[in-house]
């Protein structure tokens, strides 16, 4: 470009050659870009075929690291290792012998289902039952990363760990233990969210050495559901509030009828028979079928199905009824101590009631709340049970909405108080500020869908109802305001006096300025 006589030219030759370098240079440039774009999709590519996508049937997580760091020790085995996720665990080490004793021990008990058969035999009949379900239960866990042969061999030792200790704790054997609490820790491990073993492997195991028969030792036909809920029947409810005649139509099928018609009526033809015959059951083959006892047939479909021994826990918890139409947005409640104040009146729930039947009358104001013991494995037990529901989808949170219900009812020890005169807390932990702090902090980081069902949406929103009735509203304003603490209740009267003196004396005053001078 050149100035002529005031006016700029541009020079056309240079100018078109310019354009065709900048065209040039924008046509390498794409060929660049291009090129890595492609680079990048591969890359991504790549990494997506190397991503294994989450098992449609997965039960069995980790636990979120949220949760896990406000307190790891909660979801963390003590003594045992069950499963892939904690596997090989150096502080976990020392039961593996005891666990392959364990083993050993359920291989030498006889049973119907393997009258003369060798303790080899039975071990290679557990490797390749659990062979052909390898695939099956590996899709149960969110992560594995054992070859086959290791993953098989550890479902067989760890699956008649389980059994063995079942079956010992049930029928009250010497467990190998060199102290009492061990059996205590091993049941804790055995219900933590990431310590489980797919539930169909120990059915499987189970009916495999045992023929899922009848064996005596007084009690009825022993399934391997009905052992899960003898041994885990007695965490946090006492056992005798497991009602194993409930039927519910909750889509997760419950304890069943029949199962329990099964039971009483080999119970009852079983003290018929011992008042006739005094034969003693041979204690060293304690699962020796002798006779086989009339009893209703048991369909497997009345089973409990669960996905393993945490999710059988839940289920074991869960309100024997659950209406659809009593479920609804989540609302929290007021505390135990301001509902007493408002004429709530606190009861423990009718004997043989699980852990989350919660009732409220609204026409007589009384709260029925079943009795739950609080001691040292608590806080793990429901951690767990509240970890598996935020990593399962398909289950809904009533795990969680009952400690939010609690968290909503305890506040203070003083609320930890009156539930224990109630009936409703068994605490063992020591003092009530434990139990509050227990409730107050175990839903941190824990995400509560306020917009899920809830089965507590009745029972929370009866309770708001009632207590803002004006006249219990005002009652716990003025028990709240005066009457907590002796000295106020005393100011309370006193003020109440004066003011009846003054009323007095006024109207004294008008009669005597009545009266004629």
């Amino acid at each position: 470009m050149v100035k002529t006589a005031g006016v700029y030219v541009v020079n056309t030759r240079r100018g078109r050659n310019r354009h065709e370098d900048i065209e040039q240079l924008v046509g390498e440039n794409k060929m660049e870009r291009g090129d890595a774009v492609s680079v990048l999709v591969q890359s991504i590519q790549k990494a997506h075929e190397k991503v294994t996508p989450l098992p449609p049937n997965c039960s069995i997580f980790r636990v979120p690291e949220p949760m896990r760091m406000r307190k790891p020790e909660a979801y963390t085995p003590h003594l045992v290792s069950i499963g892939p996720f904690h596997h090989n665990k150096k502080h976990l080490k020392p039961m593996e012998e005891l666990k392959l004793q364990y083993l050993y021990d359920l291989l030498g008990r006889e049973s119907p289902a393997n009258l003369g058969e060798s303790v080899e035999e039975k071990l290679g009949k557990c490797v390749e039952t659990i062979m052909e379900l390898e695939s099956e239960a590996r899709g149960c866990y969110s992560k594995i990363i054992l070859p086959n042969d290791e993953f098989v061999k550890m479902m067989v030792i760890d699956g008649c760990f389980i059994i063995e200790f079942i079956l010992k704790t049930n029928f009250r054997e010497p467990n190998k233990l060199n102290a009492a609490w061990m059996s205590d820790v091993f049941k804790r491990d055995l219900l933590l969210l990431e310590n489980q073993l797919p539930f169909l492997v120990l059915e499987s195991l189970y009916n495999l050495l045992t023929g899922n028969s009848h064996y005596i030792d007084g009690q009825g036909p022993y399934t391997f559901s009905y052992r899960a809920c003898r041994f885990l029947g007695g965490m946090l409810p006492p056992i005798e509030s497991i009602d194993y005649s409930e039927s519910s139509n909750f889509q997760v099928p419950q304890i069943f009828n029949d199962f329990l018609q099964g039971i009483r009526s080999w119970a009852k033809k079983d003290e018929a028979d011992e008042a006739d015959e005094a034969e003693e059951v041979d204690e060293e083959a304690p699962l020796l079928m002798e006779e086989e006892p009339e009893i209703l047939e048991v369909q497997p479909e009345n089973f409990i199905r669960a996905m393993h021994l945490l999710d059988f826990k839940r289920t074991l918890l869960l309100p024997a009824k659950m209406e659809e139409e009593s479920r609804g947005v989540f609302v929290f409640t007021r505390t135990a101590t301001e509902l007493k104040e408002a004429n709530v009146k606190f009861e423990t729930g009718p004997a043989m009631k699980r852990l989350l039947d919660i009732t409220f009358t609204y026409k007589s104001g009384v709260l029925s709340i079943p009795s739950m013991i609080i001691e040292d494995n608590t806080e793990s037990l429901l951690r767990n049970l509240i970890a598996f529901e935020q990593s399962y989808e398909p289950h809904d949170q009533d795990i969680t909405y009952y400690a939010s219900f609690l968290d909503s009812l305890i506040d203070t020890p003083s609320d930890v108080e009156l539930l224990q005169k109630k009936g409703i807390i068994d605490n063992l932990l020591g003092e009530p500020q434990e139990v509050a702090d227990l409730f107050n902090g175990l839903l941190k980081e824990v995400i509560i869908l306020k917009y899920n069902r809830n089965y507590l949406f009745n029972v929370c929103d009866d309770l708001k109802k009632y207590y803002t009735i004006p006249m219990n509203e005002w009652k716990a304003s003025l028990v709240h305001n005066y009457c907590n603490s002796p000295w106020a209740l005393i100011s309370f009267l006193a003020a109440i006096f004066l003011l009846i003196l003054t009323v007095i004396q006024t109207v004294c005053s008008i009669q005597q300025s009545l009266v004629p001078g």
